[in-house]
Parts: structure tokens; sequence; C-alpha cells
């Protein structure tokens, strides 16, 4: 949700012309202004490429449910834990270790077609 809400907002234009807050640190300001330029121009791919991620995710979720794409379950998993795509920061690498450590037991490798 977070990904189709900024690529909304950067078609939109509402993440132009930010202004930096006062009172921050030189050495800040300029990586600031930076990382603003930087949105500007690439915000739309970025969010595309965590929307992107964010499907394959829950299709690897679903096909886990199912039993089905043992290899796309795993990728799924392996976005999951990747911090900067997901909306609640860390919170998918402990449940990614976890399902990646049941994942690669024998007995249920052998439950997936």
């Amino acid at each position: 949700l977070m990904a189709l809400a900024g690529i909304v907002m950067n078609l939109l234009g509402m993440n132009k012309g930010q202004q930096i807050p006062p009172g921050i640190p030189p050495q800040y300001e300029q990586m600031l202004k930076a990382y603003i330029e930087f949105m500007e121009k690439f915000g739309v791919v970025i969010n595309f490429a965590a929307l992107a991620v964010a499907g394959v995710v829950i299709l690897g979720g679903i096909r886990m449910l199912q039993l089905r794409s043992h290899g796309l379950v795993l990728a799924g998993i392996i976005l999951a834990m990747l911090p900067c795509f997901s909306g609640c920061c860390c919170i998918g690498i402990p449940f990614g270790i976890w399902a990646l450590v049941v994942l690669n037991k024998p007995e249920v490798k052998a439950s997936f077609r």
C-alpha cells in the first residue's frame, strides 16, 4: 500500500519542492538535498520495484499455503527478509529465517508439488 501511495504522490508531483527543515547540520542538509533530488527523479521507479517485490512475496505466501512452487516460495521469503522493501523494517527477518529453516526440512520439501 505504501508503494502505491508513493507512486500516486510522485505522479501527482506532491514530492516536488520539499523544503529542508531549519536547524539541520550542514553535512546532513547536503545529504537530505541529494536524497530529495534523487527521489524526485526516481521515486516512481523505486516504488514500482517495491510493488513488484511485494507481489512476489504475496504470491510466494499463497504458493506456500498451496504447497506448490518451492523455488518461488523461497524467493518470496528471501525478498520478505529485505528490510529496504518492507513497510515494517526488520520484522520479516526472524519470520523469514524460521520459514527458511522449516522449508528446507526434507519432509517439508517432499510435500511440495
